[in-house]
């Protein structure tokens, strides 16, 4: 063995195998406080680095976890730094007495006292003390010692995978390691983590644009409770009953007279979800609009800062990137193309096809020909493939062992279909030859094409999935065997953690390795550069698709999981099941999503709205709808449903003497908008210098003056007097003295101003200040208007007053209809520019904690292994780019030992971050609507933009 080969074994036994510590390491575990520190910036007074009488101010939970301390150690020394749960500072106690409950853990290979550096947080998280250390003499007591930092190691890695940042395959592995080197049982229990907490700005993103009704109906994130171990084999999955809710009875929702179809969707099988470009240029137009729009739209609504690289990926395996059919040629050779396939899994795995309905068939095979000879030129060991399927129709390809490369292409009745998946191609013969429905076939695709009629010139993309898909995608085969393939990953990912070494040293050929068949059909599994491989379940950089898997028989262990699943879903249906279709519109200067979901789960978010909204319709006249309202939020309203009698009840109860229904006065609609004003702009201001504080502080001290209008549509005058009235009456018997009451006219029309009295102030004071603290409301015979701001009423007085001019005069044309039947929002780009303002402290917070996140990783790369390229060498072995939400690179910081973001910095020494493209940027205005109809929705939305 070569003198090179011994040295690098040897390595590789010190960073993986745990379990073969050299004898003569050297274990520490002691108290912090014992150290010998030193350095320029060792805090020795009470209040460390804080200005006195200066607030602490700690960051929140979600924060906090980035301010541990920590520490490095010379001649390669591994340690640890243990804190007991809940540690802060307490300014009040001496730097040593905060010390108290912090324990430090080294592994060292040199006699001794140990050296190294020490990184503790300031009192007010603002940074970091970077302090030199030296340590106690070794311990007599190496055994305990031992076995106090095996301990403190798997702590430290079993809090990193409570993070739910990437590397959670890989601080796993290391908690496992080192409780196996203690106990001899590497078995752990996993730490609770819990769901990730979206922002009020992603709730409402996801609420107005139908994204939470997709993701309540289809719940793809639910998995199968089933452990480890699966158990024997013994029960047929035929035998397991699926969803059985009730299909839609279409018949008389569907129009008699029969639309346009696609003309790929004679190809694509009835259960299979499928994305329709009516022209190639509309296709490419989406891709580019995902890659140039869709990256600051992830950045808002995604919880990790990580690409898959899941486009690049398809289009390498595939062979297909968009600039090989590109622009020029792609138009004279296909007349449409469609996307498919089995599931919806495409960052794991997935069998994806494309259709293109060929204008030049013979041509189009020939430029895919060529760009699979390219691949076998470019690539290491892709092979090519040739064979027949159903009706003996042939197909050529390439395929590379790992499926990195994994190309079929054939021509079916002159469409040519290039998919990943052999499986794939045979349904789509299936389908086309007559032996398999179609989706052309389904009463729903006919419903949805005839609300979204083929060959309107401003579709680019129309997507339909199926009560079929669904169905499938909730069946026990197809979640069983995506419960399997997931546990079939954490096993891949715990071999390829464990074997990281051989990986890291490139191996030339695969070898196999021993298992113990950690799910049924895992197979063989073999190791290579890239990584491991499962025969039976591919490899973490493309798990084999589903629809691949085979399961005849399972345990009964996912049986019951399964049964359990199917319980609680089926509860979520009163009726019917939940089929969903969209079209997207592209223009240069406007973008436009009309999306259906019917029904929605019988326990939606949307249930509330739909119970207070009944069967009342927003007019186009509704709501007051002016130019000078920044942003209008609008919603049809029943008086006579549940939770508005639920309030009148409440309202009836409160002021004695009113009729028993005391809101039937109300009308149809309600709307709130906030008015231009140049309360805005001082608030924009506020918060672009100051920051959260500063808009705050703004809030505080000008809320009288806020602009914002609630105004109600009244049905009946007399009984809205009645109700204020009562109101007032109510008042003044509970607080005499305390409000005045003021009848003030504007233009001859009459409103009321109540402000409080001295004796209302004086009762008031130390809460806030209400010296210009009114409440203005005009009540009329069609609306009560009630606002804090006097401007904003006269002008809704004076467009009332315009409105009823025109009317008189019966020159009042209706409006445009409002993109929602039910609720509506409408910005325009002052509004937008004070939501960015708003939110910008909670977004910059929030893309600077995913930029540290990334961190974690990072470190453990670059000190553990000292990878001088710890981003490129996760990717290679991850398959997933760690990227900076805010643009930047990632690099090494050597005086804080640790990797840090060109924009955002590091919790030691924090970055502002820089000013960001927002997902707003280029936009005029937005709107956004919805309708609910048939127990479903119908969400809109359009962002007319100014064209680049």
């Amino acid at each position: 063995m070569s003198k090179q080969s011994t040295v690098f074994i040897g390595i590789l036994a010190l960073l993986f195998c745990p379990l073969c510590a050299l004898a003569d390491d050297i274990y520490f575990y002691a108290p912090v406080q014992s150290l010998e520190l030193s350095g320029d910036e060792l805090p020795l007074g009470t209040a460390a680095s804080a200005r006195p009488g200066s607030a602490y101010q700690l960051p929140d939970a979600r924060n906090f976890r980035f301010y541990q301390p920590y520490a490095v150690g010379e001649q390669s020394a591994e340690i640890y730094v243990e804190v007991d749960p809940g540690f802060t500072w307490n300014p009040r106690r001496s730097f040593i007495e905060n010390l108290d409950g912090c324990r430090i853990a080294i592994r060292s290979k040199k006699t001794g006292k140990p050296l190294g550096k020490l990184f503790l947080p300031k009192p007010d998280c603002s940074g970091f003390f970077v302090l030199d250390f030296v340590g106690p003499d070794p311990s007599v007591d190496q055994a305990g010692m031992r076995d106090k930092f095996f301990k403190t190691k798997e702590n430290h890695y079993t809090n990193l995978l409570t993070w739910q940042a990437p590397g959670a395959a890989w601080f796993r592995h290391q908690a496992r390691a080192a409780r196996q080197v203690r106990t001899g049982d590497p078995r752990m229990t996993e730490p609770r983590t819990g769901r990730r907490q979206n922002s009020d700005l992603q709730d409402t993103f996801s609420l107005f644009t139908g994204g939470r009704a997709v993701s309540e109906n289809i719940q793809l994130d639910r998995e199968l409770r089933v452990e480890a171990g699966s158990g024997n084999l013994t029960v047929p999955i035929d035998s397991i009953v699926g969803i059985t809710t009730s299909e839609i009875d279409w018949s008389d929702l569907i129009d008699k007279s029969a639309p346009e179809k696609d003309a790929l969707s004679r190809a694509i099988p009835f259960d299979q979800h499928a994305l329709f470009f009516p022209r190639f240029r509309a296709m490419a137009d989406c891709v580019d609009e995902a890659r140039e729009r869709g990256t600051p739209v992830l950045r808002l609504i995604d919880s990790r800062s990580e690409d898959a690289l899941t486009l690049e990926r398809y289009e390498r395996q595939l062979c297909l990137p968009l600039d090989f059919l590109a622009r020029a040629i792609g138009p004279r050779l296909i007349a449409s193309a469609a996307m498919t396939g089995s599931d919806p899994c495409l960052r794991a795995g997935s069998d994806v096809a494309i259709l293109f309905e060929a204008i030049d068939a013979t041509a189009l095979r020939a430029m895919i020909a060529a760009r699979h000879s390219a691949a076998l030129s470019n690539a290491t060991r892709v092979e090519t493939v040739t064979g027949k399927i159903v009706d003996d129709i042939p197909y050529t390809g390439v395929v590379s062992p790992g499926r990195e490369i994994c190309s079929y292409a054939a021509t079916i009745d002159k469409v040519v279909v290039v998919t990943n998946s052999l499986v794939q191609l045979e349904r789509i013969a299936c389908t086309l030859t007559g032996d398999l429905q179609s989706i052309a076939q389904l009463d729903e695709y006919t419903f949805f094409r005839d609300r979204y009629r083929r060959g309107d010139p401003a579709e680019s993309a129309f997507l339909i999935v199926s009560d079929a898909t669904i169905r499938r995608w909730c069946s026990p085969r197809w979640r069983i065997a995506i419960s399997r393939r997931t546990r079939a990953a954490a096993a891949l990912s715990e071999m390829q953690a464990k074997h990281l070494g051989e990986i890291r040293g490139g191996i030339i050929s695969a070898r196999q390795l021993e298992h113990s068949q950690p799910v049924p059909a895992f197979g063989d599994l073999f190791i290579d550069g890239s990584g491991v491989r499962s025969t039976g379940y591919g490899s973490l950089g493309f798990l084999t698709p589903i629809v691949e898997l085979p399961i005849d028989r399972v345990s009964e262990e996912e049986k019951n999981a399964y049964e359990w699943y199917r319980t609680r879903y089926q509860r979520n249906w009163r009726q019917y099941f939940d089929p969903i279709a969209a079209r997207l519109s592209l223009d240069p200067d406007k973008v436009e999503l009309d999306l259906t979901v019917m029904p929605l789960i019988a326990s939606s978010e949307y249930r509330p709205f739909m119970e207070s909204i009944g069967n009342r319709e927003l007019k186009p006249d509704a709501g007051d709808r002016h130019p000078e309202a920044g942003l209008h939020f609008i919603m049809a309203l029943d008086s006579d449903s549940q939770p508005v009698k639920q309030a009148s009840g409440f309202v009836s109860a409160m002021l004695v003497g009113v009729e028993a229904n005391p809101l039937n006065w109300i009308g149809d609609w309600l709307t709130v908008y906030a008015e231009e004003d140049p309360f805005w702009d001082e608030l924009a201001a506020a918060g672009k210098e100051k920051g959260p504080r500063g808009l705050e502080k703004f809030f505080e001290e000008n809320f009288s003056r806020l602009p914002v209008v609630l105004h109600l549509d009244v049905a009946n005058g007399f009984k809205l007097v009645a109700f204020l009235t009562a109101i007032h009456a109510f008042v003044e018997q509970s607080s005499p003295g305390m409000t005045h009451w003021e009848p003030l006219k504007h233009n001859g029309e009459d409103y009321v101003k109540i402000s409080p009295t001295r004796k209302g102030r004086r009762a008031m004071s130390g809460v806030g200040d209400f010296d210009d603290l009114a409440v203005f409301y005009a009540a009329t015979g069609e609306s009560l208007v009630v606002t804090l701001n006097e401007r904003a009423l006269k002008a809704s007085l004076d467009r009332l007053i315009a409105r009823l001019a025109k009317k008189e005069a019966e020159k009042d044309p209706p409006g445009a209809p409002w993109l929602g039947r039910s609720m509506a929002i409408e910005a325009n780009r002052s509004a937008l520019d004070v939501i960015e303002t708003i939110f910008d402290g909670e977004l910059r917070s929030a893309m600077k904690n995913r930029s540290w996140s990334n961190l974690a990783i990072l470190n453990e790369w670059r000190r553990l292994l000292q990878e001088k390229d710890p981003v490129g060498f996760h990717q290679n072995l991850w398959k997933t780019k760690l990227v900076c939400p805010g643009g930047g690179a990632y690099r090494w910081n050597d005086e804080f030992r640790t990797m840090e973001s060109t924009i955002y910095g590091h919790p030691g020494a924090p970055r502002p971050g820089a000013d960001q493209p927002s997902p707003l940027d280029g936009i005029k205005n937005a709107g956004l609507g919805i309708s609910f109809e048939n127990d479903g929705l119908r969400a809109r939305a359009r962002l007319d933009r100014s064209v680049r």
